[in-house]
């Protein structure tokens, strides 16, 4: 199940919502990482606005499903090489963990 949306780890994303286009994907995004990348969330702590939003730009075409919305935002970290994120051992192991464990937060049946 994932955490509870009130997690700690959403706070700093409010600061970029009043910037949001509209967009239910994005919105949904607000609510979907913090809950579903609790850990990586924290870690990223206030460079999570900065990166949810370069996520948007360079990643425009969002997954309905939220297990692959999770998917597609872990590997846009794992490979895009963010300055100050991108030799962060830590935060790539955790974030390759709670990756890993998707399956078993939304069940194998939202797998493609």
């Amino acid at each position: 199940m994932p955490h509870d949306c009130g997690h700690p780890s959403i706070a700093p994303l409010l600061a970029c919502s009043s910037n949001l286009s509209d967009s239910p994907s994005q919105i949904k995004d607000l609510t979907l990482f913090p809950s579903s990348l609790p850990r990586t969330c924290e870690l990223l702590a206030d460079r999570l606005t900065e990166v949810l939003e370069q996520f948007w730009t360079e990643r425009p075409h969002a997954e309905v499903q939220f297990k692959l919305e999770a998917e597609r935002f872990s590997r846009y970290i794992l490979q895009h090489g963010i300055p100050g994120i991108k030799d962060d051992e830590h935060l790539f192991y955790v974030l390759r963990e709670e990756l890993e464990g998707l399956d078993d937060l939304f069940g194998l049946d939202n797998h493609p």
